[in-house]
Protein backbone atom coordinates (compact mmCIF):
# COMPACT_ATOMS: atom_id res chain seq x y z
CA UNK A 1 0.00 0.00 0.00
CA UNK A 2 1.62 3.23 -1.04
CA UNK A 3 1.52 5.97 1.61
CA UNK A 4 -0.37 8.45 -0.73
CA UNK A 5 -3.15 5.73 -0.66
CA UNK A 6 -2.34 5.10 3.32
CA UNK A 7 -2.55 8.61 4.29
CA UNK A 8 -5.91 9.71 1.92
CA UNK A 9 -7.53 6.26 4.42
CA UNK A 10 -6.17 7.95 7.70
CA UNK A 11 -7.92 11.64 6.24
CA UNK A 12 -11.26 9.93 5.49
CA UNK A 13 -11.33 8.01 8.76
CA UNK A 14 -10.18 10.93 11.18
CA UNK A 15 -12.34 13.21 9.07
CA UNK A 16 -15.32 11.16 8.83
CA UNK A 17 -15.37 8.54 11.76
CA UNK A 18 -15.46 10.56 14.87
CA UNK A 19 -18.53 12.98 13.87
CA UNK A 20 -20.74 10.46 11.91
CA UNK A 21 -20.52 8.02 15.84
CA UNK A 22 -20.82 11.71 17.86
CA UNK A 23 -24.02 12.51 15.61
CA UNK A 24 -25.28 8.78 15.76
CA UNK A 25 -25.13 8.75 19.60
CA UNK A 26 -27.33 11.81 20.30
CA UNK A 27 -29.40 11.24 17.30
CA UNK A 28 -30.56 8.05 16.31
CA UNK A 29 -30.88 7.33 12.50
CA UNK A 30 -34.15 5.47 12.94
CA UNK A 31 -36.94 7.48 15.27
CA UNK A 32 -40.58 5.63 16.17
CA UNK A 33 -43.58 7.28 14.83
CA UNK A 34 -46.51 5.47 16.59
CA UNK A 35 -46.20 2.13 15.48
CA UNK A 36 -43.94 2.77 12.51
CA UNK A 37 -40.14 3.43 12.06
CA UNK A 38 -38.72 6.54 10.07
CA UNK A 39 -35.35 7.77 9.26
CA UNK A 40 -34.69 11.01 11.46
CA UNK A 41 -34.62 13.67 9.22
CA UNK A 42 -32.56 15.79 11.99
CA UNK A 43 -29.93 12.76 12.09
CA UNK A 44 -29.71 12.32 8.20
CA UNK A 45 -28.97 16.46 7.39
CA UNK A 46 -25.92 16.23 10.49
CA UNK A 47 -25.06 12.84 8.70
CA UNK A 48 -24.90 14.65 5.16
CA UNK A 49 -23.13 17.54 6.70
CA UNK A 50 -20.72 14.87 8.13
CA UNK A 51 -19.79 13.40 4.23
CA UNK A 52 -18.89 16.90 3.17
CA UNK A 53 -15.05 15.75 3.33
CA UNK A 54 -16.13 12.95 0.54
CA UNK A 55 -17.44 15.05 -1.44
CA UNK A 56 -14.26 14.65 -4.02
CA UNK A 57 -14.40 10.91 -3.69
CA UNK A 58 -18.17 11.10 -4.05
CA UNK A 59 -18.04 13.15 -7.50
CA UNK A 60 -15.50 10.76 -9.11
CA UNK A 61 -17.41 7.82 -8.21
CA UNK A 62 -20.76 8.49 -9.47
CA UNK A 63 -19.10 10.10 -12.51
CA UNK A 64 -17.46 6.62 -13.67
CA UNK A 65 -20.45 4.85 -12.22
CA UNK A 66 -22.46 7.17 -14.78
CA UNK A 67 -20.37 6.90 -17.49
CA UNK A 68 -21.53 3.20 -17.82
CA UNK A 69 -24.06 1.91 -15.94
CA UNK A 70 -25.77 -1.15 -16.20
CA UNK A 71 -29.76 -1.65 -15.64
CA UNK A 72 -30.13 -3.78 -12.86
CA UNK A 73 -27.44 -1.37 -11.09
CA UNK A 74 -29.41 1.98 -11.66
CA UNK A 75 -32.87 0.34 -11.24
CA UNK A 76 -31.91 -1.04 -7.89
CA UNK A 77 -31.20 2.31 -6.64
CA UNK A 78 -33.99 3.84 -7.59
CA UNK A 79 -36.05 1.30 -6.35
CA UNK A 80 -33.54 2.16 -2.85
CA UNK A 81 -33.76 5.52 -2.73
CA UNK A 82 -37.78 5.67 -2.95
CA UNK A 83 -38.08 2.95 -0.53
CA UNK A 84 -36.06 4.58 2.23
CA UNK A 85 -37.16 8.11 1.25
CA UNK A 86 -41.46 7.12 0.03
CA UNK A 87 -43.00 7.72 3.79
CA UNK A 88 -41.00 10.85 3.90
CA UNK A 89 -41.95 12.10 1.29
CA UNK A 90 -45.47 10.76 1.40
CA UNK A 91 -45.70 13.00 4.88
CA UNK A 92 -43.97 16.31 2.96
CA UNK A 93 -46.63 15.86 0.44
CA UNK A 94 -49.38 16.25 3.05
CA UNK A 95 -47.69 18.65 4.76
CA UNK A 96 -47.21 20.35 1.40
CA UNK A 97 -50.96 20.14 0.72
CA UNK A 98 -52.23 21.47 4.33
CA UNK A 99 -50.16 24.33 4.20
CA UNK A 100 -50.97 25.22 0.07
CA UNK A 101 -54.56 25.50 0.99
CA UNK A 102 -54.00 27.54 4.08
CA UNK A 103 -51.63 29.80 2.26
CA UNK A 104 -54.25 30.30 -0.22
CA UNK A 105 -56.69 31.39 2.02
CA UNK A 106 -54.30 33.22 3.78
CA UNK A 107 -52.98 35.17 1.08
CA UNK A 108 -57.12 36.13 0.54
CA UNK A 109 -57.22 37.90 4.15
CA UNK A 110 -54.17 39.82 3.20
CA UNK A 111 -55.74 40.79 -0.04
CA UNK A 112 -58.66 41.62 1.58
CA UNK A 113 -56.89 43.85 4.32
CA UNK A 114 -54.82 45.64 1.90
CA UNK A 115 -58.48 46.84 0.42
CA UNK A 116 -59.57 47.78 3.72
CA UNK A 117 -62.61 45.39 2.71
CA UNK A 118 -64.14 43.97 5.93
CA UNK A 119 -65.31 40.60 5.57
Amino acid sequence: MSKRLLFRALGYLFCLVPPILAILERFPLWAREGSASVISGLSLLLLLVAAIPLRRGLLSLCRRFLSSPSAFTVWGILWLLCEWLGHILTAVADIALVATVSSFVGAIFFRLSIRGESV
